[in-house]
């Protein structure tokens, strides 16, 4: 993954942000920096910390780089979808982390890559995405493998996050 992208990538603007995937992605969240198109079903990305966000838990791979790595799959469906819907992470095979914990100053690379097409009336996807920093044998490496995604309406998937968040709370 450390290897860029053969084409030149493109700078992420809040345009596209506004636009990936039907998703209100705040501040904190909007890692994806650049992004270029590889050869068919491929994407890589420059994933780099915002510039008020502190890493604040002391977890390995931070919430918002894993959230990152899966939003990568969002520009796979770039106009495939209808207005008001997206694709959200249903399921992963695998995820394996490498190196040691996340160093905020370094960027991370990643490739996501289509493991099957989409279409045919079909409403799910499978990528894999492969997100490594720079730095050696030390570096922090993340692997999804499999990573299933499930069209949805925004709507439903909202619906059912506050029937979640009711439950755990025990209301």
């Amino acid at each position: 993954v450390a290897a860029a992208a053969s084409n030149e990538m493109t700078k992420v603007t809040s345009n596209a942000w506004d636009d990936l995937g039907g998703i209100e992605f705040g501040p904190s969240f909007r890692w994806m920096s650049r992004t270029s198109a590889g050869e068919e079903g491929t994407i890589w990305s420059e994933l780099e910390a915002p510039k008020a966000w502190r890493q604040r838990a002391m977890l390995r791979v931070p919430v918002e780089v894993m959230d990152s790595l899966f939003q990568t799959s969002l520009l796979l469906t770039t106009g495939r979808l209808e207005r008001g819907r997206f694709m959200a992470p249903f399921a992963m095979a695998k995820v394996v982390v490498t190196g040691e914990r996340f160093e905020s100053l370094k960027r991370v690379m990643v490739k996501t890559r289509r493991e099957d097409e989409m279409g045919g009336g079909t409403n799910t996807m499978v990528v894999s995405v492969w997100g490594g920093q720079e730095g050696g044998s030390s570096a922090l490496r993340v692997k999804v493998e499999r990573l299933t995604l499930v069209e949805a309406s925004r709507e439903a998937f909202l619906a059912s996050a506050a029937r979640s968040q009711k439950e755990e709370l025990g209301y």
